[in-house]
């Protein structure tokens, strides 16, 4: 089943042609290839302070293939088939439950149906905490419920490893530490329990209290995940209800029923030690899980993302409900009813809109299967298959032999699968529409002009083009080795970036030196013109340049889209050839407004030789603006439109062209 689960999802990676989730998969990239070059974790040559390391560190070895679209699909069938061997552990824990191999076979195979799978083709953390994850609470299980001293070892690993690579893991050994009090408390052992667990007690106590009393130091980027927003008990309650719904639904609906009575049983009637172990240390993990995306992240929406390791730990409490006869009957249908009118009366259409849908695979798909049958057909069938699973459910404890665990996980797998694949089919058609609006033909744009240029690395110069394309042409490109910010830009993340300025004759600045080498000009919103510069190689959004000597820029022209589109406001600077020198020539540029605008658009204009002017365009015409440009020392032009207009995610005033510069000494008149 691992091995079908690896191959199956390896080929839907193989189709997913390039990163789409940044900044997380820009930023475990590029520390994997830094572990390989330098041996250290670095982020564009700066130190990252970065403590979930376990993801860069597996992967390093695989970014030592020189292609990166190999290295990219290589790390993907790693990511994959670590993924896949969470269906191990889940199997253990039942076979450790005393359920039937034929039983723990049939709750692996719903473990590999979960649509938290989306994430196995992805440069993330999770393909690899979530078996670690699994297999911590399959070690912890044993360790509690027989005071096995190697399970003990194991969970110490397994434990340590998972939060290498989530740092939110780090609930695995308080879930540990709870779940041995639950146990020794109910089976009336507690001193004896505790004894039992003395390795872990010693091996756990100073390395959390250093972790709070170092928090700053040791978690690095993750020192703040103590800051939560609360926002009071109705916030969160209000989040949890929202967290936990997406989870039932992940976890494929129709088990809910019964997974709840088999966690009622393991705690009031368990048949043993092990038994109460797993449903103490499962129930608190899971718990523990689900309060972190309810107070912690981005709260404005479900976090699937943050919660997914509680999914795999249902299906077992399912079977135990089922191998026990299907106790609580009464209990039973009264839960399997009360998942209809959820079903009916709670929609996932809600969630899945925007960027709402965001951390969650199971909202993924759903957003897909409306995509495909339109939102309200879509949202009823998914309410409607809901609601038929939860009736489904009532009827499983009235069939015999087996068959109603077998039914139930059967239908749980099928549920769980279509969600799935929506989910990827989703992940790789986004892939596709970013490859196709983001990239040349060749990814590597950058990499391979460099290379034909004999010329060994170059710097991204970022105006305002998304910190999304910035890793994009990051990670294609593996000789942009940083980032540099003109006047006014953001930074695209936490990490290293310097600062440009412009000098008197618009050369470029950086730490007080002008800038020399290879760059990639962020064109996206701001068309720039280099003096004594080639222009070697483009991408949709940028320019590769190679200047001769020192950088500098002739015209910077902030506000115009590179796809001739205009922002509401925007400016022209044009800078002289030396400091204190004449500016003088023609500047044209040509605005249209679209037939399909409201109503006219005024532009009002000023520069700083001139008056300033105001410009109206009626829908469906366009104007050629010319300009003489006289002036000593950078001259500026700027605009403003009295409205915009949304479009393609963007407000635009006008269609327009991007500026062009003649420089001319005849345009001005002599006496200037």
């Amino acid at each position: 089943m691992v091995s079908l689960s690896a191959i199956a999802r390896s080929a839907a990676g193989l189709v997913r042609p390039t990163p789409t989730y940044f900044p997380d998969e820009y930023l475990y990239s590029t520390l994997g290839r830094s572990i390989a070059e330098t041996g250290r974790p670095l982020v564009r040559g700066g130190s990252a302070h970065f403590t979930a390391l376990l993801e860069p560190l597996l992967t390093a070895p695989l970014w030592l293939i020189h292609d990166t679209n190999v290295a990219y699909h290589a790390i993907q069938i790693f990511s994959v088939t670590a993924m896949s061997l969470v269906a191990v552990p889940i199997y253990l824990v039942c076979v450790a439950l005393s359920l039937k191999r034929s039983t723990a076979l049939l709750v692996a195979a719903a473990t590999l149906c979960a649509p938290s799978f989306m994430y196995a083709t992805w440069l993330v953390s999770e393909p690899f905490a979530y078996p670690l994850a699994a297999g911590a609470i399959a070690a912890a299980t044993v360790a509690i419920g027989r005071g096995n001293r190697r399970a003990q070892v194991l969970f110490l690993i397994l434990a340590g490893a998972a939060s290498l690579a989530r740092i939110q893991l780090l609930v695995l050994p308080m879930a540990y530490f709870v779940a041995t009090f639950v146990v020794g408390a109910r089976t009336r052992t507690l001193r004896r329990t505790l004894r039992e667990q003395a390795l872990i007690g010693a091996a756990l106590t100073l390395p959390l209290l250093l972790v709070l009393a170092m928090r700053g130091r040791l978690l690095g980027v993750y020192a703040t995940a103590g800051h939560v927003d609360t926002g009071g008990i109705v916030g969160i309650a209000h989040r949890l209800g929202a967290n936990c719904l997406i989870l039932l639904y992940s976890s494929g609906w129709i088990i809910v029923p019964g997974a709840l009575i088999g966690i009622a049983a393991t705690f009031a009637r368990p048949r043993s030690r092990t038994e109460l172990a797993y449903g103490a240390v499962a129930v608190t993990f899971g718990v523990a899980v689900l309060v972190q995306a309810s107070i912690w992240g981005d709260l404005d929406r479900p976090q699937e993302r943050y919660f997914l390791y509680a999914v795999p730990l249902l299906a077992p409490f399912f079977a135990l409900t089922a191998e026990r006869a299907w106790p609580w009957a009464r209990a039973h249908a009264l839960l399997a009813a009360a998942m209809i009118v959820l079903a009916a009366t709670i929609p996932l259409s809600g969630f899945a809109t925007s960027v709402l849908k965001t951390q969650s695979p199971s909202l993924f798909g759903v957003f897909r299967i409306e995509e495909l049958l339109g939102t309200g057909t879509g949202s009823l069938v998914v309410s409607a298959a809901a609601s038929i699973l939860a009736l489904i459910a009532l009827a499983l404890p009235r069939l015999r032999d087996g068959s109603g665990l077998a039914l139930g996980i059967g239908l749980a797998c099928a549920a769980s699968l279509v969600l799935g694949i929506a989910a990827t089919n989703f992940d790789v058609n986004d892939s596709e529409g970013v490859r196709s609006w983001a990239l040349p033909s060749d990814p590597s744009w950058v990499d391979h002009a460099l290379q034909k240029e004999h010329l060994g690395s170059a710097r991204l110069v970022r105006a305002e083009a998304s910190w999304g394309d910035v890793h994009l042409q990051l990670f294609w490109n593996r000789s942009i080795r940083s980032v540099n910010l003109v006047p006014g830009a953001l930074p695209i993340d936490a990490y290293a970036h310097g600062h440009i300025s412009f000098s008197d004759n618009g050369t470029l600045i950086l730490d007080g030196r002008p800038l020399t080498g290879p760059i990639v000009a962020d064109e996206w919103v701001t068309p720039m013109t280099f003096r004594n510069a080639r222009n070697v190689a483009a991408s949709q959004f940028d320019e590769l340049v190679l200047p001769q000597g020192n950088a500098q820029i002739e015209l910077y022209a902030p506000g115009f889209y590179r796809d001739g589109l205009l922002k509401q406001s925007g400016s022209i600077h044009i800078w002289p050839a030396r400091a204190g020198g004449a500016v003088q020539g023609h500047l044209s540029f040509r605005l249209r407004a679209p037939k399909w605008l409201p109503k006219a658009v005024t532009v009002q204009t000023s520069r700083s030789d001139g008056l300033p002017s105001m410009i109206k365009i009626a829908p469906g015409t366009s104007r050629v603006v010319k300009l003489v440009v006289c002036n000593t020392g950078r001259w500026d032009f700027g605009f403003l439109a009295d409205h915009t207009t949304p479009y393609e995610r963007r407000s635009i005033s006008l269609g327009a062209t991007a500026p062009v510069w003649q420089p001319d000494a005849s345009a001005c008149p002599r006496s200037w």
